[in-house]
């Protein structure tokens, strides 16, 4: 009776499986590098502290605290060159860490006006310290909405006269205008809806913008008589207008 081996036993030739478990042991290996690039199943990080938020002033700095200790004592308060997070509008600045879990961010600019913003950790960024990023990462902002602040309009009597007197008025806001725009968006009337002639008193680019009506109607009877501030002034290098 004839012995089979090797193939003739309908098996595999001891090459083809040696290639073959090799073929495998390479898909493994890349699959634990794959593994570890993307944090699957490793250890993970979170973002703790995100600060500020929310409505912030156009001069501040912003912190960032995580879960886990990242960095040593030598990289403490020194500029990093990794960058843990991007904004959009983008912020020109500097990342530096204040602590080992704490990083903070130094804008160079102020923030624009009335602007809304919108800041993002990076998950390459934890990837470098060998971590996942896990929870929130997304985080936003804006600084003051335009707004008026305060406006007062007020008679100057005239002696000799009780049916007319001069008006003199202010308007406030919380970012610079041009006066000459916003006099587009600004009215007097009475309360009938008839409006009264005035002059803008502010010639430059300021928070205040000053006016004048000469010689306005009194009447027998004591006259309501309103400042209108219409939708769609904007400050100087506006974003957003008024709301």
């Amino acid at each position: 009776m004839k012995t089979l081996v090797g193939n003739e036993r309908g098996g595999m030739p001891k090459s083809a499986l040696v290639g073959i478990i090799a073929v495998l042991v390479l898909v493994i290996a890349a699959g634990t590098i794959y593994v570890l690039q993307n944090g699957v199943g490793g250890e993970s990080i979170k973002v703790e502290l995100f600060s500020p938020t929310n409505e912030v002033p156009q001069t501040t700095n912003f912190t960032i605290v995580f879960t886990r200790e990242l960095v040593g004592d030598s990289l403490l308060n020194v500029p990093t060159t990794l960058i843990p997070c991007s904004f959009e509008p983008k912020i020109p600045g500097r990342f530096e860490w204040i602590a080992r879990d704490k990083v903070r961010f130094y804008p160079s600019v102020q923030l624009a006006p009335s602007t809304e913003y919108r800041a993002e950790v990076s998950s390459k960024f934890a990837a470098e310290f060998g971590y996942a990023l896990r929870g929130d990462r997304s985080f936003s902002f804006y600084t003051p909405r335009f707004r008026v602040v305060n406006a007062v309009l007020n008679y100057n009597l005239t002696p000799d006269s009780d049916k007319r007197a001069d008006l003199a008025g202010s308007v406030e806001f919380n970012y610079r205008v041009d006066p000459m725009e916003a006099m587009k968006y600004i009215s007097l009337q009475y309360e009938d809806g008839s409006e009264i002639a005035y002059e803008i008193v502010t010639s430059a680019v300021s928070n205040y913008i000053g006016i004048v009506a000469n010689n306005a109607e009194r009447g027998q009877d004591e006259k309501q008589i309103q400042l209108r501030i219409e939708k769609g002034i904007a400050m100087r290098r506006w974003q957003s207008g008024i709301t």
